[in-house]
């Protein structure tokens, strides 16, 4: 007879082997996932997983050290739990049908390995309290060291940036003014402080409702029609779900948000949202202005609010005489004024990011070099403003006359996007040189093209409008990540899904090599094939 303290000792080793095989294999899943074993859902999946174990443990645990029929029920729980803590690890109906295709060889199988588990455990039936529970115990560590391994590559902070409408390296054309200065100096920005650069990055959507709520929620395969799955139905500029950020506040680390007016990113997961407003002549930005700007953005906004008014309308000629509205030009218009007020939104952005806490995710969505092009190369205001979009659907441009206005719109364009790349160059450089962000993950990407083409249309599109309105920047740097040029041809959507989602490469499938395209046919959004970027 066992002596009674070693009977003991026994049965709450088998009790706790168990439950800790069979945790194991979750907890390490998760943690690839980068989910928290406690944040909701898992944490109670993981409780069902642990009472079964635990129920398995107790039964074990009773009938220790009972011989005859009793032992054999013994090791057959012990033995039940054994393989459900491996089909737990590989997956093992997966693995099976996988492996064959016939139902009775995967039955075959599966009674060949219960009986090889069944016949080492009867083997070791006496020395099975201690050697389960070592083993067990032995997973269960590794798997929270992976996990806090795991913590520790997300506890670094994550700054990630989507700049609107900014056209990728290769899509940029070097045969336009200001196309080779604007090429050189974001190939050298990036390079210069350590990203991985993809010149051939495309956005398989060409509108930002669109395609930032497929990337933050690691869509990669998006068809256009389904998009609204990820915006609130009454209000399609509200991002009602982002799994990027559910998985920074299932780790319990916080979420700020930096945006503009016009799409709204703060779900319930966002713990601080910035907002910044478009024009408003009361703000310290509009008083900073030139007075003629300010003046012009005000008569412009003022006009339309009440251009649905029958009495304002018939006075509104007279309103624009008098303010000299005419004398001033086509200068601004207020929906975008937070481009003029890109500089001081993004000196409050880089506070924030610069002295965020570890583990935090800061995002921000700046419209830059989002159209119209007001800002000259160093960001100063410049008195101008016209739509650039779809010169021959919208302009009905052709010939001499489209090409001239293209090469003009991109000029402009070219030197809001410059006036970007240096904001950013010199934000990188205070990271650089801050050794508490050495680790920092960043990312920078732009949404879709510059869209200074032909149209939004599928008939008819040019080989260079796909670049205009698809070719978009992708560059990300921060541990593990190899620094230099990639030349990959891969959607922004499918980056952002293999670098931040969690998900092993190889489960994620093909890539999706489309984009998706209006069409004046069908009426509804279809695929084309991506961009042909060089």
């Amino acid at each position: 007879m066992m002596k009674n303290g070693v009977l003991a000792r026994d049965r709450i080793l088998l009790f706790l082997a168990i439950p800790m095989a069979l945790a194991s294999p979750v907890i390490s899943t998760l943690s690839s996932l980068s989910i928290s074993p406690v944040a909701p859902g898992a944490n109670a999946f993981l409780g069902i997983i642990v009472a079964v174990g635990c129920l398995l443990g107790f039964g074990a645990a009773v009938l220790h050290p009972r011989q005859g029929l009793w032992k054999f029920i013994q090791v057959f729980l012990i033995s039940v739990g054994i393989m459900s803590a491996v089909d737990l690890s590989i997956m093992g109906h997966q693995v099976l049908t996988t492996s064959f295709d016939n139902r009775f060889a995967r039955a075959l199988v599966l009674c060949f390995f219960a009986a090889g588990i069944f016949g080492v455990v009867w083997i070791i039936r006496n020395q099975a309290p201690v050697i389960l529970f070592v083993t067990s115990a032995t997973l269960l560590a590794s798997s929270i060291v992976i996990s806090e391994a795991k913590a520790d590559e997300i506890a670094e902070r994550t700054i990630y940036i989507i700049t609107d409408e900014m056209i990728g390296l290769n899509g940029i054309d070097k045969s336009l003014p200001g196309g080779r200065d604007t090429y050189d100096l974001m190939k050298s920005v990036f390079l210069k402080h350590g990203f991985r650069l993809f010149p051939r990055a495309f956005s398989r959507h060409f509108f930002t409702m669109v395609s930032i709520p497929a990337v933050l929620n690691f869509d990669d395969r998006d068809a256009g029609d389904q998009a609204a799955k990820y915006t609130d139905d009454e209000t399609p500029m509200n991002v009602k779900k982002s799994a990027l950020f559910d998985q920074f506040a299932s780790g319990g680390f916080d979420v700020t948000v930096f945006q503009s007016g016009h799409l709204n990113f703060c779900t319930k997961a966002v713990s601080e949202c910035n907002t910044f407003p478009s024009f408003n002549a009361d703000t310290d930005l509009a008083k900073g202005l030139t007075r003629d700007l300010t003046k012009i953005s005000t008569i412009r906004t003022l006009k339309a609010i009440y251009v649905q008014s029958y009495t304002a309308a018939r006075l509104l000629p007279w309103y624009s005489e008098i303010t000299g509205e005419s004398d001033l030009g086509d200068i601004v218009v207020p929906d975008y004024f937070d481009i003029h007020g890109f500089v001081e939104w993004f000196r409050k952005f880089s506070d924030h990011a610069l002295a965020s806490k570890p583990g935090g995710l800061t995002f921000a969505h700046f419209l830059m070099p989002h159209n119209p092009p007001v800002l000259d190369e160093n960001c100063v205001a410049q008195y101008r403003w016209e739509n650039p979009y779809y010169l021959k659907e919208r302009k009905h441009l052709t010939g001499q006359e489209f090409s001239a206005s293209r090469a003009h719109f991109y000029e402009e364009y070219y030197q809001q996007a410059r006036c970007a790349l240096k904001t950013l160059d010199a934000f990188l450089t205070t990271v650089d040189n801050n050794p508490e962000l050495s680790g920092a993950k960043i990312v920078v990407h732009g949404d879709h093209g510059s869209r200074i083409s032909s149209g939004k249309f599928v008939e008819g599109a040019l080989p260079r409008d796909m670049i205009d309105n698809f070719s978009t920047l992708y560059a990300i740097r921060g541990k593990g990540v190899e620094p230099g040029i990639d030349m990959r041809m891969a959607s922004v959507q499918r980056l952002t899904t293999e670098y931040f989602s969690g998900i092993p490469v190889a489960a994620l499938g093909p890539e999706e090599m489309s984009v998706v395209m209006d069409s004046s046919k069908s009426g509804r959004p279809i695929k084309a094939p991506p961009p042909p970027i060089q």
